[in-house]
């Protein structure tokens, strides 16, 4: 392997050095340039020292100070750029104040200072303070590194992989007594310090978990990580287009832009640059282009939608509604878990297995061994790291020693609510504990996010449209749709067409566990207990749901079918269904104003309206665009529950409508499934007297809102042919 070191000089051509110990010298008492050779009359106390160093890719060189001739003496300063792989990088005072992520790139010329100031060492890389590091009166240092001390001594330089090329390398001699001015907080007591102990055995020692919150400032985290040794890695919480009383604590991240200007403030800071996904919006409303920015991503589960479709924040007892037997709700986070990470471009599973206060008391009954090894399947196959928690203290020793059985790697983290937050103890005990190395820890360059979650890796999405009866033209309404879907090349169909009006349903079954996705085109007699309670059975565990049009007036009497629809109309609704519900100065409106629920006035052509553009199933498509002829739903009714309100349209009083602006495509949650409630597409006499589902608009909802359902992403492109606000287009192909 060729090792190369190379000092340059203004006028003095480069020489090389291929082993340990290959030393310089200087020329001035006080202030001058090294050159070529050794040291042979010099030996420094304190000093600053400067210079410049460019490093081919994969090169690693150090500076040692204070080196005396005896093996390992002095203080070794590290020159090692590249990703963050888990090796000491640029800046690092090795085996003291290791870092793991270099400022400095490859292929480029960087300055860097080195300053001893009494027991005080500093290090900075292109200007930014790296370490600054204080020696205490008694340090801790194993046998290996027992000459690891301050007192005076040479510089030597050492190559150990690659080619290093340092220039203008200039020393000052300082006076004794020179202070650091940043040095400003007191040494730490290495005899009762565990970190000092893991730098010593060169283990990674991250804190990847870090928020700029409840007073912690980036200064006072550089600061303290400087002097505790513990490498940062801060993230801000990106949540997406909020709802009044939504998010968690501290500054939310709304979207690009704002998460955009904060990288830039931070990008040049020496931390790990990470974003923690909060809520369930979150890995929709922010481009790729932005997150693939920031060193990693993580997210938790401590924010879910519960059994009856309530947003919940666990961590708020107040929001936490155990309305159910505790090992129900317990089931329910487990199956929202399994969601999250199969869903979400987390490359760390943070506040991992973490449950509220009313179950955390019987923490293990509740964490059965059947339910860690669904969690940590999820992961594995995923390839998400799994955070050792030092504020929660979860997971515990029995979850961390499954999870490395099964090859998983690890992380640390605090997740700090302010200024006070401590020095990973915790997860020093599971280190010693669990029998932890640094090959069972995780780094950037692991990341599998960019691959997994896309189109690509999976194949049709196995769907189910369930017909037969309507009070609208089922016999084209679902050959159509079948159309759609099939011809999209996403999706492979089958039909469950039900018994005639009045006949026996006792065996109209579908088989849920074969489908990702059920398309409801039935407004009819009702289904049969076993099909009832497979369906909500199909919802809760995850399960896609397109509500199409008239779909939405079966069942007023089913109270969970209502949930998964959210309004409905006809079919006796009334005030004792629901609030009437309706967008109005900004925002959606409850009535609660007696009367009948669903109405429509006559068919024509009118323009939808955007209100959650950051949604993937409408991102990128237009703000306002003209649906073809159809019917306009107004006054519906039920619970309300809308998850994103996408498209509305206003029903003029002119066509016999409400007067008011109706939601008319929206989701809905309700327990772990996806639900996309499409109120247009009202089918024509024939499959070629269609408009309504001829429509481009409708058929690109519909595509986008199905494979959404059934996935949670979308990756179809906004087609070229799409509606105009002025002008609606037809696929009479429906293609």
């Amino acid at each position: 392997m060729n090792i190369n070191i190379k000092i340059i000089l203004l006028t003095l051509s480069a020489i090389a050095a291929s082993s340990c110990g290959q030393t310089i010298k200087e020329t001035a008492a006080t202030e001058g340039t090294l050159q070529e050779g050794l040291f042979a009359g010099k030996s420094f106390t304190d000093f600053t020292l400067t210079g410049e160093a460019f490093q081919e890719e994969d090169a690693c060189a150090s500076l040692t100070f204070h080196a005396t001739g005896q093996t390992g003496s002095g203080y070794e300063v590290l020159f090692h750029n590249g990703p963050i792989d888990g090796t000491r990088k640029t800046g690092s005072l090795v085996s003291v104040r290791n870092l793991y992520k270099s400022l400095a790139a490859d292929g480029e010329w960087f300055p860097f200072e080195i300053s001893v100031r009494g027991k005080n060492i500093s290090v900075k890389v292109k200007g930014i303070d790296v370490v600054c590091y204080t020696e205490p009166e008694t340090p801790y240092r194993t046998e290996e590194h027992s000459a690891q001390i301050l007192g005076s001594g040479h510089f030597s330089l050492r190559g150990y992989t690659g080619t290093t090329q340092f220039r203008n390398l200039k020393v000052k001699e300082l006076k004794p007594g020179t202070t650091n001015p940043c040095d400003t907080l007191p040494p730490v007591d290495e005899q009762n310090d565990h970190i000092i102990r893991l730098q010593q055995e060169n283990f990674p020692v991250i804190d990847w978990h870090i928020h700029a919150k409840g007073g912690l400032t980036m200064e006072m985290a550089h600061a303290l990580s400087m002097n505790c040794g513990i490498c940062y890695g801060v993230g801000p919480n990106a949540y997406g287009p909020m709802k009044e009383g939504e998010g968690g604590y501290g500054t939310m991240y709304t979207g690009d832009d704002d998460l955009g200007e904060y990288y830039e403030s931070i990008k040049n800071l020496p931390f790990m640059h990470g974003v923690q996904g909060e809520g369930r919006k979150w890995s929709y409303s922010f481009s790729d282009s932005i997150l693939s920015k920031f060193d990693y991503l993580y997210t938790d589960a401590m924010t879910v939608t519960d059994h009856k479709g309530r947003l919940t924040r666990t961590y708020r007892p107040e929001e936490v509604s155990m309305d159910i037997p505790a090992d129900d709700y317990m089931e329910m986070l487990v199956c929202q878990m399994e969601k999250i990470l199969t869903e979400e471009p987390a490359d760390i599973f943070a506040n991992a297995f973490y449950i509220p206060d009313t179950l955390s008391a019987e923490y293990d009954k509740y964490w059965t061994d059947s339910r860690i090894a669904r969690v940590l399947k999820v992961m594995k196959e995923n390839g998400i790291a799994l955070e050792i928690n030092a504020r929660y203290k979860v997971p515990t020793k029995r979850i961390i020693e499954k999870a490395k059985a099964m090859g998983l790697k690890f992380t640390f983290g605090t997740n700090n609510m302010g200024t006070g937050y401590g020095r990973l103890e915790y997860c020093d005990e599971i280190i010693k504990e669990c029998g932890l190395t640094p090959e069972d820890m995780w780094y950037p360059v692991m990341s599998t996010r960019s691959a997994r979650n896309t189109a690509s890796t999976r194949g049709p999405i196995k769907t189910v449209i369930i017909t037969g009866q309507n009070n609208h033209n089922w016999p084209v309404s679902h050959i159509a749709l079948e159309k759609i879907l099939a011809n999209s090349g996403l999706f492979t169909v089958d039909q469950a067409i039900s018994p005639e009006p009045g006949g026996d349903f006792s065996n109209f079954n579908v088989d849920f566990d074969r489908y990702e996705l059920v398309v409801m085109d039935y407004n009819g007699d009702s289904w049969n207990d076993d099909m009832n309670a497979g369906f909500v059975k199909f919802v809760r565990n995850g399960g896609g749901v397109v509500i199409y049009h008239a779909a939405d007036n079966a069942f007023s009497g089913w109270e969970e079918f209502n949930k998964i629809i959210a309004l409905g109309g006809w079919e006796n609704r009334d005030e004792n269904s629901g609030p009437y519900v309706y967008w109005k100065d900004g925002a959606l409106v409850k009535d609660f104003s007696p009367g009948p629920g669903g109405s429509h006035g006559e068919q024509h052509e009118y323009v939808m309206e955007c209100r959650s553009q950051a949604h993937p199933i409408i991102k990128g498509l237009p703000a306002r665009w003209k649906h073809a002829k159809d019917e306009l739903y107004d006054s519906m009714r039920g619970p309300g529950n809308i998850g994103e309100l996408l498209y509305t349209a206003y029903a003029p009083v002119e066509k016999r409508g409400s007067g008011r602006t109706e939601p008319l495509i929206f989701t809905v949650a309700y327990g772990n499934g996806r639900i996309f409630h499409i109120m247009t597409g009202h089918a024509g006499q024939t499959l070629e007297d269609n408009p309504a589902m001829q429509c481009a608009g409708f058929q690109t909802l519909l595509l986008r809102g199905a494979q959404w359902a059934a996935t949670g992403i979308v990756t179809q492109p906004v087609p070229a042919d799409f509606p105009t606000a002025d002008k609606s287009v037809l696929r009479p192909e429906y293609k």
